[in-house]
């Protein structure tokens, strides 16, 4: 309430009223902050800053999370890095804030991928996994992403996150060979560009190989998705 106002505005979270400053030290995984609690009593906006006070570089800001007037930002921390958090808002009052770090998936490495079974669905989320995998048909790996494996049968394959319960922009990439050594054998990023945003790789499979599908997403995105492979 007797706060002043300070800060740049960030990813459209414009500093227009009053707020107080937080800092922590990233530690390479994913962190969440948000204000949302029963004591948090006025609509707040959040933005997150990585640098030093002088030369603040936005990492993401937010006004409304998707079920109240509350914040909330997520973000994949660097080892080592200061973050800066400031909370402001429409207006003035009292506030809390919590900050996170959601443990990873079981599968959000390559050595840890999830075994599929052909022609059933599996369900997933990037939000709390860790950026892994290379760059592949093009597909760059700029998000977070999780793993999932299966076993070539010499048949047409099919990896696809076409579903309703898939809620983000998705990136595919298909992946041959051993976690330490692996091939690009195709990437994904849209079924049909700017319609569909989600992803589907066709690839003929080599009898006894193992495959790495790799769901991520388009620049930074995460979120929910579900994701079949089965033969063609």
């Amino acid at each position: 309430v007797a706060a002043t106002k300070s800060g740049l505005s960030c990813n459209g979270a414009s500093v227009t009223a009053p707020g107080v400053w937080y800092t922590l030290v990233g530690t390479g995984d994913h962190i969440e902050a948000t204000t949302s609690s029963s004591n948090t009593n006025f609509d707040t906006k959040m933005n997150v800053y990585a640098g030093v006070c002088d030369e603040l570089t936005c990492v993401d800001g937010n006004d409304d999370d998707a079920t109240s007037l509350h914040s909330l930002v997520k973000w994949n921390s660097i080892r080592g890095a200061q973050y800066f958090i400031l909370v402001h808002g429409f207006g003035t009052g009292n506030f809390e804030l919590t900050v996170t770090q959601p443990f990873p998936p079981p599968n959000d490495d390559c050595e840890n991928a999830e075994t599929v079974t052909f022609g059933l669905p599996v369900s997933g989320s990037t939000v709390a996994a860790t950026k892994s995998g290379f760059d592949c048909n093009g597909i760059s790996v700029s998000a977070p992403g999780i793993w999932y494996t299966v076993v070539g049968t010499g048949d047409r394959l099919r990896a696809t996150t076409r579903s309703s319960n898939t809620n983000y922009d998705t990136q595919l990439n298909v992946y041959s060979g051993r976690c330490g050594n692996l091939t690009c054998v195709g990437g994904n990023d849209d079924i049909s560009n700017g319609v569909n945003l989600e992803s589907l790789v066709d690839w003929n499979s080599v009898n006894g190989v193992q495959y790495y599908v790799l769901v991520h997403g388009y620049e930074a995105a995460t979120g929910n998705f579900e994701v079949e492979v089965r033969t063609l």
